[in-house]
């Protein structure tokens, strides 16, 4: 727990390690703890979600193309519902973690960027965090009277918790990402609207 709230966390404009950001400096008032979501879908289809994704540069750019094929579900609709490790504030910006326990093996290499990368695509948390994405900017587009992405979105951070250690190398075991506007609307659009957004 120390290692993890020591580390240092990519800056969301230059994504490199950051010394002001730790976990272990945020004020209580700066964070919420599980946020509760719920919000409606609109009938959506794997085969939907998946064209929508794959047109994104965002997809190519961290290799998803093979987990974007192997996305399947039959037609959905209904109401989504989860909760968000955390969301916290800094510099006016707000952020989302998820606590990722998954062994990768038991070098730090194993916990590097690349790796890490590897296993959010073979697990499919991009769709998972895309989603905590979509929650979290309707919850600040309803608070924020100036809201804009842009501006007040940080990005999200998967912590593999295992590969944690700022002593060994800050960035093993934090995923950082920041997927563009474009997509966020798009996709917030998709999943209020169905097929015919």
């Amino acid at each position: 727990v120390e290692r993890v709230l020591a580390t240092p966390l990519p800056d969301a404009q230059a994504n490199r390690a950051s010394e002001a950001l730790h976990l272990g400096r945020l004020a209580p008032a700066q964070c919420l703890v599980e946020l509760e979501f719920h919000y409606p879908l609109a009938p959506i289809r794997a085969d939907g979600l998946r064209r929508l994704l794959a047109a994104s540069p965002w997809a190519e750019a961290l290799a998803l193309q093979p987990a974007l094929e192997r996305l399947g579900f039959g037609a959905i609709q209904g109401h989504l519902k989860g909760f968000i490790d955390l969301v916290f504030q800094a510099d006016g910006r707000w952020y989302l973690a998820d606590y990722k326990s998954n062994w990768l093996g038991s070098a730090p290499a194993d916990y590097r960027p690349e790796r890490l990368a590897e296993a959010i695509a073979e697990e499919a948390y991009f769709l998972q965090y895309l989603l905590y994405i979509i929650a979290l900017h309707r919850y600040l587009g309803g608070r924020l009277p100036d809201y804009d992405y842009g501006r007040h979105f940080g990005g999200v951070f998967y912590l593999f918790l295992r590969g944690m250690d700022p002593a060994t190398d800050p960035a093993n075991g934090v995923f950082y990402d920041r997927p563009p506007r474009e997509l966020i609307q798009a996709l917030d659009a998709y999943l209020a609207a169905g097929e015919g957004a």
